[in-house]
């Protein structure tokens, strides 16, 4: 299994591959990080979703926030 800075990649319907390839063009793209935090929660792999969440939260501040973020699909997350 491959990996990036993110963590390990799955691909599910060449899903991955595609995220992968826009993460690397702009790693701090929000929508795309959330896709792909949306996409470990899929998989069932909690802690690469919430490290992913986390990365968009704050690619979201360091933008200065200059949209919108909807905390019903990116919210900061804590382990259970």
């Amino acid at each position: 299994m491959s990996t990036n800075a993110l963590g390990p990649l799955h691909v599910l319907d060449g899903a991955s591959e595609i995220l992968d390839r826009v993460l690397a063009a702009d790693p701090n793209h929000i929508g795309n990080l959330r896709w792909r935090g949306d996409l470990y929660r899929y998989l069932s792999d909690d802690s690469s979703a919430e490290r992913v969440y986390n990365t968009a939260l704050d690619a979201h501040k360091a933008s200065g926030g200059s949209y919108a973020l909807s905390t019903k699909y990116v919210m900061r997350t804590t382990s259970t």
